[in-house]
């Protein structure tokens, strides 16, 4: 997988039933260096786990990995929430899942590539997470479907993507106007962390979830670094969801394989249980 092998990652998993103190037990007694933070540090330790509070999840906490590369990475996050999952962690939908890719070096042209993407893309990315992730409906991760980021459709914010002339314009177009990151796609992380902060996933203690979100979101990543460019079917708006899903994951596996064919299956039997007749 293209992301794996060329770009950094992080997640950040919010949860709740369990202290901080018992969090960090957990993972020490497993083997990771652990600690607890603060709410406002955000800074990175080599090879440090952080168990800190969030203010989007009362009497919770958030669990935020060092910074991760490869399959080690991934089989890393996999521990990390087997062992929260049998050890009394719950979440709710108050939690959330949060994936940042390393990408320090991008331009403008490929932030535009991912945003426009995800601006084509989003009622499929919808299709296969909660409804309460969906369109609008997260406090913590606004979409961009009419109306929700000061644009009357996905066409005209797409349109207003491609027209942005520099870093600074298009940081505002994506956040409404505004420095907000409390987007699906949060380009605010650029400033903070030289990142690019994916925060639409649903609270999950599942593995299988967790990771295959983990490859997509890489797949997003590869697709922008690679220039792969989407067919233009005129109006944004106009194709229906599955179609567009279909055609998002028909993509991400035929172009430089940049999500693996394990990750397309998982997805389409998402998709079919979310949208059983």
């Amino acid at each position: 997988m293209y992301a794996l092998t060329h770009r950094t990652f992080g997640i950040e998993i919010e949860a709740k039933g369990l202290s901080h103190t018992e969090v960090v037990n957990l993972l020490r007694n497993a083997g990771f260096n652990a600690d607890r933070a603060y709410y406002s540090d955000h800074t990175t330790t080599a090879g440090k786990w952080k168990v800190k509070p969030d203010a989007s999840v009362q009497n919770g906490f958030e669990v935020v990995s060092p910074i991760l590369s490869g399959e080690q990475g991934i089989e890393d996050v996999r521990k990390v929430m087997n062992l929260l999952d049998t050890n009394g962690a719950i979440v709710d939908r108050e939690c959330g899942l949060h994936v940042h890719w390393g990408v320090s070096d991008w331009d403008l042209k490929k932030f535009q590539s991912l945003y426009k993407w995800y601006a084509k893309f989003e009622q499929a990315i919808d299709s296969i997470l909660a409804p309460s992730r969906r369109a609008n409906a997260s406090q913590w991760a606004r979409g961009y479907s009419a109306g929700t980021i000061n644009h009357a459709s996905i066409t005209d914010f797409f349109q207003r993507i491609k027209g942005a002339r520099n870093l600074n314009q298009l940081r505002q177009i994506v956040g409404g106007g505004s420095y907000n990151r409390y987007t699906k796609l949060n380009m605010e992380a650029f400033w903070a962390h030289r990142t690019i902060e994916f925060r639409q996933h649903q609270g999950t203690l599942n593995a299988d979830k967790c990771e295959h979100w983990i490859r997509l979101t890489g797949g997003m990543v590869a697709q922008a670094d690679m220039g792969i460019r989407i067919q233009n079917w005129g109006n944004h708006d106009a194709a229906d969801q599955k179609f567009k899903f279909d055609y998002m994951i028909e993509r991400m596996v035929s172009k430089n394989h940049s999500i693996p064919t394990s990750t397309s299956r998982f997805l389409r039997k998402r998709y079919a249980a979310f949208h059983a007749a």
